[in-house]
């Protein structure tokens, strides 16, 4: 994956869903119920792009943008990375770079630090630092990347994280869940506002 690859988006779907998110979070936000029904919903999308990941098959892309999305839910962001493993680390690799080249930059930092950390247990790494350059370079202050970098620096392993899934998974949600994912939101609406004036000057 490289920087260029990390743009291949369909910017008018990514507008209208991250118009939807904001307006869902605005309503609701407050209440427990949303972020449940935010998390049921990207978890049946995980479900779905991993048996089709298993299979061979290529996800599309307004569901690979919505689960680049998604992942600014630092909670099913650590479920993800919690279930991959050295057995199902190449597929993974596979998936989620696909799913880092449909989002926008302001959206790839998570999708493309959990490729960087399927490339790490699959043993390719080419592919973990071209991953994690790629998460730096468009969110610098991007921690969960950050510590992957580290890792790498002191010649470490990744480290094995499916053990947490059960813990993680058990987790229920909560109304502070929405705010990574809403201030992402936030910052794609004002740079996208920006550009659009740009272009009407």
């Amino acid at each position: 994956m490289t920087r260029k690859e990390a743009n291949t988006m369909d910017l008018h779907a990514t507008r209208v869903h991250c118009r939807e998110l904001l307006n869902r979070i605005y309503a609701n936000g407050n209440r427990r119920d949303y972020p449940t029904l935010l998390a049921a919903e990207t978890k049946q999308r995980l479900q779905t792009a991993h048996v089709g990941s298993n299979n061979g098959e290529s996800l599309p892309g307004a569901e690979a943008m919505k689960l680049g999305i998604a992942l600014h839910v630092l909670e099913l962001r650590d479920c993800v990375i919690a279930g991959i493993t050295p057995d199902n680390a190449m597929d993974r690799l596979t998936l989620w770079t696909n799913i880092a080249m449909h989002v926008h930059p302001v959206f790839v930092a998570p999708a493309a630090t959990v490729a960087a950390h399927a490339a790490s247990l699959a043993g390719q790494r080419s592919a973990f630092l071209a991953a994690l350059e790629v998460a730096l370079t468009f969110q610098p202050d991007y921690w969960a990347a950050q510590l992957l970098l580290q890792s790498a620096g002191r010649d470490e392993p990744a480290p094995r994280m499916d053990d947490l899934a059960e813990q993680l998974h058990a987790e229920q949600p909560t109304a502070d869940w929405l705010r990574p994912l809403a201030a992402r939101l936030r910052l794609f609406r004002q740079l996208d506002l920006r550009a659009r004036a740009g272009e009407l000057t």
